[in-house]
C-alpha cells in the first residue's frame, strides 16, 4: 500500500466529517412548517439504487482500494487477452475541467476555447435560484455552451455553503440539490449528471441521490484507486500547471506528501482568467501530454463517468479466433447516466494490418497500436451495449 500523508488523510477526514455530522435544526413557525411539508412533497427522497443501476459509488473503506492501477495500465500478454484501460485512450492520468458561477455567461472566449480544443470539453456548473425567476438569456447561454460541446451541470440551487446547510430542513437540502437538475435539463435538453459544491462544501448524504459525482474543494489530485466520487478533491485555477499535471503522470511527484501517479486532477475555474494566460497554460503544460497520449484532458463529468464505469467493469472475452476477437463489457452503473465509452486494450495477432470493431452490430471507434513489437486493438466500447467484435 502506497504511503498516504497524515495531512491528506486529515483533510479528507475533515471534509467527510463536515458532511456527515448532525446539523442543528432551526425552529419552524406553523406557516414555515406547512411550506416545508409542501416542499417535501415536491422533492421527496428518491428510491435507493442497487447494482447494476448505481448512480454513484460509495467511498472506499480506509486502507482499501477499488482497483489495482497497474493492472489497468498493463498491456495484455497473449493474443485474445483484454484489459480495460485506466483512462480513455490508455492515458496514464486525467485532467478534469470545470468552471463555476456563471462568470462565463458573457465571455465569448469560450467559443474560441471550443474551436481550439474541441476534444476537451468543460463542465460548467451553475446556480438556478429557485423559486426566483432566472433570466432567459442565461438559459439560452447554457444551451449555447452545450452546442459548443461543453456540459452544463449543477452548482446547487442557491450557492449554499456550510452555514446554510446547518439550519436547513431535509426538504430544503433536497431542493438545493434536486432543483438544478430539472431547471438545467429543461433549458439545455441534456441530462444533468454532476455537481460542483458551492464553496467546496457538500452533503453527499443528499447529493448522492441526484448526481453521479460531487466536486469538493480540497486542493489535491484524486487517487484513481480510492476516489470519493461524491466528494472529490479539486484544485482552484490554472496556476503552476506544470507541477500539477506532473502529479498524475510522474511516479516521483508528490502533493501533500502523497504520489498520485495514474490519478486524475480536477481543476475548477472561475472563467478563463485574464487575457490569454489560459492559452499559455494549455499550450505549454497540457496539450503536449494530450498529444503524446499520456494525459486525458476532459470534463469533470466525463472523468467521473469513466472512473466509476471502469471501477465496476466486468470484461469477458467471448471469441478468440485468427480473424475475429470478441468481448462483452458490463458495469454496475445506471446506463441512462453512464454512456461514456471505456478504452479496451486487446492483444491481436501480429499479422493484422488494421482493425475495425462493432458493438451490438454498430461500428465503434477502434485503432491498431504497436508496443514492443506486439499489436493491440484499442476499442471504445460502452458498457452494457452488447458484444463487441474486432476484425482485421
Amino acid at each position: 500500500m502506497k504511503y498516504i500523508s497524515i495531512l491528506a488523510v486529515a483533510a479528507l477526514a475533515v471534509t467527510t466529517a463536515m458532511a456527515d455530522e448532525v446539523k442543528p435544526k432551526r425552529e419552524l413557525t406553523a406557516e414555515e412548517a406547512a411550506a416545508d411539508a409542501e416542499l417535501a412533497k415536491k422533492y421527496p427522497k428518491p428510491p435507493e439504487r442497487k447494482a447494476p443501476n448505481l448512480l454513484n459509488l460509495p467511498p472506499v473503506e480506509p486502507g482499501q482500494k477499488r482497483i489495482d492501477i497497474e493492472e489497468h495500465l498493463a498491456w495484455p500478454k497473449e493474443v485474445g487477452d483484454a484489459v480495460v484501460a485506466l483512462w480513455s485512450g490508455n492515458a496514464t492520468g486525467a485532467l478534469a475541467l470545470s468552471s463555476d458561477d456563471n462568470h462565463w455567461a458573457g465571455d465569448k472566449r469560450w467559443e474560441e476555447y471550443a474551436e481550439r480544443y474541441p476534444s476537451i470539453p468543460v463542465t460548467h456548473v451553475v446556480n438556478t435560484i429557485e423559486p426566483d425567476p432566472l433570466s432567459e438569456s442565461i438559459k439560452i447561454r447554457w444551451k449555447e455552451l452545450t452546442e459548443l460541446g461543453h456540459q452544463v451541470h449543477s452548482h446547487g440551487n442557491a450557492h449554499w455553503g456550510k452555514h446554510q446547510f446547518e439550519t436547513a430542513t431535509e426538504a430544503e437540502k433536497r431542493r438545493e440539490y434536486a432543483a438544478p437538475v430539472r431547471i438545467i435539463e429543461e433549458a439545455t435538453g441534456k441530462k444533468v449528471k454532476a455537481i460542483g459544491y458551492a464553496m467546496g462544501y457538500g452533503e453527499p448524504e443528499f447529493s448522492k441521490d441526484y448526481y453521479i459525482a460531487g466536486r469538493g474543494g480540497f486542493g489535491a489530485p484524486n487517487d484513481a484507486a480510492t476516489t470519493h466520487y461524491m466528494y472529490t478533491a479539486s484544485k482552484s485555477g490554472l496556476a503552476d500547471p506544470g507541477f500539477w499535471i506532473q502529479s498524475v503522470l510522474n511516479h516521483d511527484a508528490k502533493v501533500w506528501g502523497k504520489n498520485y501517479y495514474g490519478g486524475w486532477l480536477s481543476v475548477h475555474l472561475h472563467g478563463l482568467g485574464k487575457g490569454d494566460e489560459w492559452k499559455e497554460a494549455f499550450e505549454e503544460h497540457i496539450i503536449p501530454y494530450v498529444k503524446d497520449g499520456t494525459l486525458w484532458a476532459t470534463s469533470f463529468a466525463n472523468a467521473a463517468m469513466y472512473g466509476q464505469s471502469r471501477d465496476t467493469s466486468k470484461l469477458k472475452v467471448t471469441k478468440n479466433e485468427p480473424k475475429a476477437i470478441a468481448f462483452v463489457l458490463t458495469d454496475d452503473m445506471d446506463d441512462e447516466y453512464f454512456d461514456h465509452p471505456l478504452t479496451v486494450k486487446v492483444r491481436v495477432p501480429n499479422d493484422w494490418k488494421a482493425v475495425t470493431a462493432k458493438q451490438g452490430g454498430k461500428e465503434v471507434k477502434a485503432k491498431l497500436v504497436e508496443n514492443e513489437g506486439k499489436k493491440f486493438a484499442f476499442v471504445e466500447a460502452v458498457p452494457d451495449r452488447g458484444e463487441t467484435v474486432i476484425t482485421p
